[in-house]
Order: structure tokens, then sequence, then C-alpha cells
């Protein structure tokens, strides 16, 4: 019964931290590309995906410190790749939190079609407020968030005439043959669930542990067996839930949007509302231990509080007033770049630190050509637009 209670605590820890703002771009995706070409996109990313958390957790059993992705890079690479790494992380959180605000916008727009700035203004300061008072990170958050999202995601597929869909929307589009890769990568990067389900493992004792093998070690090397199936599970969970959704939205509507909100006027206003109501909570939900997860750092670094959480309050609504503001090239340039990177980083601590047969050292050079490609491609089109 111990090993189904990890497994379940496992694979929904996994899709709680996938689920998120990403799910909105798929409908999009789905209408531009092709429905089977985006199917087989997020099929392979997933599989990516799932073998970079795979990897992880690997890196983390083998280093057997109590040191997260930062202090692994700076053990490995050094100061130049730590600070390299820190703005990588950062960065792409920072601009997480502008997709959220993004959506924020559409979602009291659904409950409060006359709203303005006044109404998104104070929608800020609540979810602002946790940050600045400092209040401890709560995984039970992020799992009730998910709850919200896979309630939005069910309710629109339950509620939407899905006849037709595959004669309107096209099998393949190899225009946009490109456009799926980066916005699917947003939509199911997850690290950062490896981390609490490897100390999830030890604290179970499902890790085991034995003597370290080298002379100056003084602690011993946790070995195990890793979650794969918890980890394949839960990623190909949400990846069905986003397949789900996407069909969803184009029963909903015609008008398929990039953030698959804003085109859905057209329902009732108590099907908007009841949608609105579900979006804005599942925001503030993931707002939240984001920034509260950047102002942590930031204070980690030596930052001043004051200074932390200024930089949290205020530069991704500065960023959003300023004109970042296109919901699926904010996405694109996320996915792509800063969490393209974010996997490079962790193959590239796999290489380094993990012994491997020659097929696992081919396949990781993949592993990595695919996530540089994908961050170039990303940089490339974000200064085109």
């Amino acid at each position: 019964m111990s090993r189904f209670k990890n497994f379940v605590w496992e694979v929904g820890l996994l899709t709680a931290t996938t689920i998120g703002a990403g799910v909105f771009a798929i409908p999009y995706i789905f209408s531009k590309s092709g429905w089977l070409l985006s199917i087989l996109y997020i099929g392979l990313i997933s599989s990516l995906i799932f073998s970079v958390h795979l990897l992880y957790w690997q890196v983390l059993a083998k280093a057997g410190d109590r040191v997260k992705l930062l202090g692994l890079i700076k053990k490995y690479f050094g100061q130049a790749g730590y600070y390299s790494a820190f703005l990588i992380i950062i960065g792409g959180l920072i601009l997480t939190l502008v997709v959220y605000l993004i959506l924020a916008r559409e979602f009291i727009a659904l409950i409060m079609p006359s709203a303005g700035i006044r109404e998104f203004i104070l929608f800020w300061l609540i979810s602002s407020l946790p940050i600045i008072l400092s209040l401890r990170r709560l995984i039970s958050l992020e799992l009730l968030g998910a709850v919200f999202m896979g309630g939005i995601i069910l309710f629109i597929f339950f509620t939407a005439p899905t006849y037709g869909i595959l004669e309107r929307v096209p099998a393949f589009n190899f225009k946009n043959i490109l456009l799926p890769f980066s916005p699917i990568i947003f939509a199911l990067a997850a690290w950062t669930a490896v981390e609490p389900i490897y100390e999830y493992a030890k604290k179970t004792k499902s890790l085991g542990a034995r003597p370290a093998p080298d002379k100056g070690e003084a602690r011993p090397t946790l070995v195990g067996r890793p979650p794969a199936r918890a980890l394949l599970f839960g990623t190909f969970l949400a990846a069905l839930l986003y397949i789900i959704f996407a069909f969803a939205i184009l029963g909903s509507t015609e008008t398929i949007t990039p953030d698959a909100i804003s085109g859905l006027q057209g329902w009732p206003s108590w099907k908007l509302g009841i949608l609105g109501s579900l979006g804005l909570f599942a925001i503030w939900t993931s707002y939240v231990p984001i920034g509260l997860e950047i102002k942590s750092s930031l204070e980690e670094r030596g930052w001043s509080k004051n200074l932390s959480f200024s930089l949290v309050l205020f530069l991704p609504i500065t960023l959003l007033l300023l004109g970042l503001n296109n919901f699926l090239a904010v996405v694109s340039l996320v996915g792509g770049v800063f969490l393209g990177l974010q996997y490079w980083l962790i193959v590239s601590l796999g290489q380094r630190v993990l012994s491997l047969p020659r097929g696992g050292k081919i396949f990781l050079n993949f592993l990595a050509t695919v996530f540089v490609l994908a961050a170039v491609y990303e940089i490339y089109q974000f200064i085109l637009k």
C-alpha cells in the first residue's frame, strides 16, 4: 500500500507542476499546425521531457548532496556556469509571471466584461500580497491549483460540442511545422517537481544506501530505483489533458485565439463566469509559489528582502505594461529559450555526473542538441517579430 501511495503522490505532484498556463496555447497550436501534427509533437516532447526528468533524478541520487539545480551547476561547472544558470532560471520565472498576468486580464474580462485597469491592478495586488509577506511556499497550494486547472479542462470538455472538429481543423499544416515546439515545451516542463519527488523518496526510505566507494567521501551514496513509472505516467497524464482541452476549445468556438480564452465570448454569461473564476484561482495558486521561489532564490544570493520583493512585485507588471503582452510570443520565448536552456543544463549535468554507456552518451547529445536548437530558433523568431 505504501508503494502505491508513493506512486500516487509522485504522479500528483508531477502532474500538478506540469499543468499550468501553457495549456491555453495548445488549442491555437492545434488550429494552426494541424491536430495530428500537434499530437505527434506532444508525444515526442513528452518523451524528451520524461527522459530529462529521469536523468535529473539519477543526477540527484548520484550527487547525494542536499542541493538543487543551481547548487549542482556551481559544483560541477563553477561560478561562470552558476551565474549563467541563475539568470536563465530567474529570467524564465519572471517571464512566466508575465504569462500569468496576461491570462489574468482575459479571465477578469470573462467575469466582468467592462473591467479595466483597476480590476487588473487589484488582482495583481492580491496575488502579490503573500509574496510581500514572505509566506512559506506550500506544495498543497500548487496541487490545489492543478485541481482547479483540471476542473477547467473537464468543464469545457463536457460542455462543448466536439462533433465535426476533425473536418474543420486540418491534420497537418506544414507551413507552421515548427510553431508547436516552444509552446509545448513550456506546457510540459516540470523539472522542479523532480527535486521534491527525490526528497520524498529519501524521506520515505524508498532509496537504498550503501557505503561510499571513494575514500574521501564522508557520507554514503544514496542509490535506488528511480520512479520511472510515476514520472512517465505524470508527464503523459498532463499531455492527455492538454489534448482533451484542445479538442474541447476547438469544439466550443470557431474563433481560436492564441490564449484560447478571449475567443469564448459567445458563451452564456454564467458559463463564462464559472470559467473565469476557476481560471483566476488557478492563476493565483501558480503565481504565488513562483513569486516566492524567485524571492527566496534572490535572498539566498545575498539580495535584501526589500530589493527581492520589489523585483518580483514590479518587474513582471512593468514588462507587461511596456508591451510584452503577446501571450503566444511570451510563452514561446519562455519555452524555447529559458526552459530549453534549463533542460540543456540538466542534460549537461547528466553528461558530467553520470557514467553512461556509449548509447546513453549519444542519446544525451541528441537531447542537448534538441533543446539548444529550440533556444536558437526561438531567439531568431523573437528578434524577427
